[in-house]
C-alpha cells in the first residue's frame, strides 16, 4: 500500500479572516494580524490589553444555526471543513456518509468551556454543571460537531 498523501482541498480560518483568500492576501501583503484584546484576559488579572491574534467574522459565514452557541473552535472547524470540501469540488450531501472519515488534530479544544463547566460543577455540584458548556467541554467536540453538521 503506498504512503502517498493527497491534499485535495484547503480551508483556512485565521486571524487574517475567514477563507484561504484572506489568509493568502495577508501573507502576500505582509499584513500583521495581531491586535490587543481583553477577551483572553483571565478574571482578576489586569494585563492592560494582551496582544493576541483574534479570529473574527466566523458568525457571519456560519450558516448552521444549530451551532450558533458552540465553542469558537467548533465553529472554526465546521467552516474550515466546509471550505476544504468545496475547494476539493466535493458535494458531501451526494457522498455516502459511511465512506467519509474525518481526522482532526486538536490540542486544547474549547478549554474555556471545559473550565467553566468544571468550575460550576465544583462550586455547586450537579446543579452547577451547565449543559450549555458540557457539549463543547470534551476535546473531540469540534470533530463531533462537524460530523453531525455534515452527516459524516
Amino acid at each position: 500500500m503506498p504512503n502517498d498523501i493527497a491534499i485535495t482541498g484547503i480551508g483556512a480560518i485565521t486571524p487574517a479572516g475567514v477563507g484561504t483568500q484572506a489568509f493568502w492576501d495577508a501573507i502576500v501583503n505582509g499584513r500583521q494580524c495581531f491586535a490587543q484584546s481583553e477577551r483572553f484576559t483571565p478574571k482578576g488579572f489586569n494585563f492592560n490589553g494582551r496582544l493576541c491574534a483574534p479570529v473574527s467574522g466566523i458568525d457571519t459565514v456560519l450558516d448552521d444555526r444549530r451551532f450558533r452557541r458552540a465553542a469558537d473552535i467548533s465553529k472554526y472547524a465546521l467552516v474550515a471543513v466546509k471550505e476544504a470540501a468545496a475547494d476539493a469540488g466535493l458535494d458531501l450531501a451526494k457522498e455516502d456518509p459511511c465512506r467519509i472519515g474525518l481526522v482532526m488534530g486538536i490540542t486544547h479544544g474549547a478549554i474555556n468551556f471545559t473550565r467553566e463547566f468544571h468550575a460550576g460543577f465544583v462550586k455547586d455540584g450537579v446543579a452547577g454543571a451547565s449543559p450549555m458548556y458540557f457539549s463543547d467541554s470534551v476535546l473531540n467536540a469540534p470533530a463531533g460537531n462537524v460530523s453531525i453538521a455534515l452527516n459524516i
